[in-house]
């Protein structure tokens, strides 16, 4: 079977942030758990039971039986042991993910104690992060570095070519335990960063799947004899981010008018083709999303008023920063210019290479920035800290929306083990963020996929990744 993306950038589970290096680790690696298809729940994984004591703080873990890396040595709690701490390490990019581990320990080849910090409900949902993925112990140690370039796992998959820049190869591993998995022999992934020629692969049949489909050619796919389109499910949230450091986006009136003043019925249409939903809340569609907040309606005539109200009933003028490359970004950032201008804004659009927005973000230098993001895990705590929570140190902190009350509910929220009321804690800083028109929320949109007639049971999760050792080919 074969796909396109771009290239990986590492092995190492704690290094990469890239879609490539995501998917095929979580083919080459076993975690402990995994995430469900349905994006609430997670399955057993390199464990095959847990259990929590009654203070939510110590997690007892079997190793199944059986487990064995694709060098022949069996996958021991000692290797999970290690994994989880090198995960919460200074080391790690994930350091944050992990920060609640105190430590972990093997009390024998089977049996992993985790001693938490302080109590977590969201612990399960970050051992299934492709962070914690389980590699040899022994090889870390003694290979360094190194052991990534040719790395050894216990998933389904084994890698047996990596030609950077073009493509790499995985090869099923004969050890691996989940039988009948995987069923397809041999896995490709070409370095294909071009969407058009990447869909032009596709069509010539040269590829099996292709992911991330450009809007504009959905429709044109479906028509295509022996070719299906499907949109998963996606936790991901499309939005532009003010910087409330600055006059006059500390006004809530100015944010609120800035919101009222879309039409975001329209982006949706240009912009997706549909393919999309109108968001509502700064979570997505997942665990604890508040399904009762609305998208912003569209109200110039409340939007001028409200700028009035804060002195700017002339209006004014700013600027917004999306990143080359970025279509999407750039067609929403030209269809806001248009919109604003109903209510005497004037929006400067300047495209800049990623690494230069990146670094005018992190020194407050920017206006507004269009953002995105999606949920590695299926617990909301991991969006609420990145998007909503000034000290999860990501966007609240970017644009400097602190609000206390938040910051209290995500810890009690991430301390609590009783659902329903987790719920409740999460429905109200989502409200929260929505009542301070913290961002100006667009748009989730699913997880746009063509394939093959010949390819069988492949779906997107709705974090984003796939299992492709349950999918197959048919002749």
């Amino acid at each position: 079977m074969s796909l396109a993306d771009s290239d990986v950038t590492s092995f190492d589970p704690i290094v990469p942030f890239d879609n490539m290096s995501i998917w095929t680790m979580v083919h080459m690696y076993d975690q402990l758990v995994i995430p469900g298809k349905d994006g609430a729940t997670v399955e057993p994984g390199a464990a095959d039971s847990w259990k929590v004591s009654p203070d939510g703080k110590t997690w007892v873990l079997h190793i199944r039986d059986g487990v064995m890396f694709s060098d022949g040595t069996p996958l021991s709690a000692g290797d999970a042991a290690y994994t989880l701490e090198r995960a919460a390490s200074k080391d790690s990019n994930f350091e944050d993910n992990f920060a609640l581990i105190d430590h972990a320990t093997a009390t024998d080849p089977h049996t992993l104690v985790v001693m938490l910090k302080k109590p977590s409900a969201s612990f399960l949902a970050y051992a299934s992060l492709y962070a914690a993925s389980i590699a040899p112990e022994k090889l870390i140690k003694a290979q360094g570095k190194a052991l990534w370039d040719h790395p050894v796992g216990s998933g389904p998959y084994v890698l047996t070519e990596w030609v950077k820049n073009d493509h790499l190869t995985l090869r099923r591993n004969a050890r691996y335990w989940h039988k009948p998995y995987p069923y397809l022999d041999e896995l490709r992934f070409d370095v294909l960063t071009d969407d058009n020629t990447r869909m032009l692969k596709f069509r010539s049949g040269e590829l099996d799947i292709a992911t991330n489909v450009p809007p504009n050619q959905v429709e044109q796919l479906k028509s295509v004899k022996g070719v299906s389109v499907k949109i998963f499910p996606l936790m991901g949230f499309d939005y532009v981010y003010v910087n409330h450091a600055r006059k006059p986006f500390n006004d809530v009136r100015v944010r609120q008018a800035l919101n009222l003043a879309i039409d975001r019925p329209a982006i949706l249409k240009a912009v997706l083709f549909g393919y999309g939903t109108l968001a509502g809340s700064m979570l997505p569609p997942m665990l604890y999303w508040n399904n009762t907040l609305k998208p912003y309606p569209l109200d110039v005539a409340k939007a001028k008023a409200l700028l009035q109200e804060a002195g700017l009933g002339s209006g004014f003028s700013t600027e917004i920063l999306v990143n080359a490359g970025n279509n999407q970004a750039s067609q929403i950032a030209t269809i806001l210019k248009d919109e604003w201008k109903a209510i005497g804004v004037d929006l400067k659009v300047t495209v800049l290479e990623p690494a230069t927005t990146r670094a005018r973000r992190n020194k407050g230098d920017f206006d507004m920035i269009k953002g995105y993001y999606t949920s590695d895990v299926i617990d909301p705590d991991e969006l609420v800290a990145f998007g909503m929570d000034y000290a999860g140190g990501a966007v609240a902190k970017w644009i400097s929306f602190k609000n206390d009350r938040i910051t209290q509910l995500a810890a009690a929220a991430e301390a609590e083990m009783n659902p329903e009321k987790r719920k409740v804690m999460y429905f109200e800083i989502q409200k929260i963020a929505s009542d301070q028109f913290a961002v100006i929320p667009l748009y989730y949109a699913g997880n746009r996929t063509a394939m093959w007639d010949r390819v069988h049971d492949f779906m997107q999760l709705p974090t984003g990744n796939y299992r492709l050792w349950e999918a197959w080919v048919s002749k």
